[in-house]
């Protein structure tokens, strides 16, 4: 190699740590901990309100970020540790690895790393458990996007972990639906856009023959209600804006074995993004962004209605 060439390259390499000594330096100045696994140091971020009983379990809320995003930026996005202080839960905010998580259930949807963040998701939850006398029975996921795939990917394959789960703005893929086969029952509440351009509320391929191919939105809801033995008709029930711009539907299957109800509540005007959300992605992108109701509120009134009677059984 000649002298130029090695040059270059010393000097790439040096970039490249020093990005990465970089990436490292801001997380621990941003509050960010810890667990090493799997031979890589994984962070997350956690928020314990102050005024949580101290001889008492406490019921623990993981939310995971979309595509691009990381622990932090699910904090603000959600602001889920407003609702934590009011109501004395726990929340976690993992991060994935290149801001992204292994979401798939049949292929790698992670880059080169190739991460197993299915069991990194459990080994945190363990750890957490342990450090915080978190209550078993009360252990919930929440998701957006590829974050929600992720929360439906959990669900499928450790469904006697969670006391509900509640994915906004991801649907799961035809092949992992197909290879979806939970063990138990197990509340959810999906939160999806008619107007979401990037996991469309009808399902299909967004962009062309190489992106992922979705199921409806509806078509998850029932399939989540045909998992858990919902026997009911699903009911209908419209919820509109204050202005009346727009009308919501929340739709319910109720029926269920252990009940496991599923919601699937259908934002009208709604694109890929976090109703209420503290930031947003341009519309450009998304699609339109709706602030006048709010998908984490929504989020914890469905969790507080559940807990998990055979806490931890998988």
């Amino acid at each position: 190699m000649s002298v130029f060439y090695r040059v270059i390259l010393n000097a790439v390499l040096y970039s490249l740590f020093a990005a990465l000594l970089g990436y490292f330096i801001l997380q621990f100045v941003l509050d960010y901990r810890y667990l090493f696994f799997d031979g890589r140091i994984r962070a997350y971020r956690v928020h314990v309100p102050e005024a949580l009983p101290q001889d008492a379990p406490v019921p623990l809320v993981l939310a995971l970020h979309q595509f691009g995003d990381d622990g932090l930026r699910m904090e603000r996005l959600t602001r889920f540790n407003a609702i934590a202080d009011r109501e004395g839960f726990i929340v976690c905010y993992p991060s994935g690895l290149l801001l992204s998580w292994n979401s798939s259930a049949t292929g790698n949807t992670a880059g080169i790393l190739f991460q197993d963040d299915e069991r990194f998701l459990l080994a945190l939850i363990a750890y957490l458990k342990e450090e915080y006398g978190v209550d078993p029975a009360r252990i919930y996921m929440t998701g957006a996007s590829n974050g929600g795939f992720m929360t439906q990917l959990m669900a499928c394959r450790h469904p006697g972990l969670f006391a509900a789960i509640a994915p906004v703005m991801g649907s799961l893929e035809v092949g992992d639906a197909a290879v979806c086969t939970p063990n138990a029952t197990l509340p959810v509440l999906l939160v999806h856009g008619l107007l979401d351009p990037i996991v469309p509320y009808e399902g299909g391929q967004p962009g062309g023959f190489n992106d992922p191919n979705f199921i409806s939105a509806p078509a998850n809801a029932a399939f989540w209600a045909e998992a858990n033995g919902c026997t009911e008709t699903p009911e209908f029930e419209m919820a509109p804006s204050a202005d009346l711009s727009y009308i919501d539907t929340v739709t319910r299957y109720g029926g269920c074995n252990e009940n496991a109800e599923v919601w699937l509540y259908t934002v009208d005007g709604g694109g890929h993004n976090w109703p209420g959300g503290a930031y947003q992605y341009p519309e450009e992108v998304t699609g339109p962004i709706r602030s006048d109701i709010n998908a984490s509120e929504m989020v914890w009134d469905f969790f507080q209605r559940h807990r998990r009677e055979s806490a931890g059984s998988e």
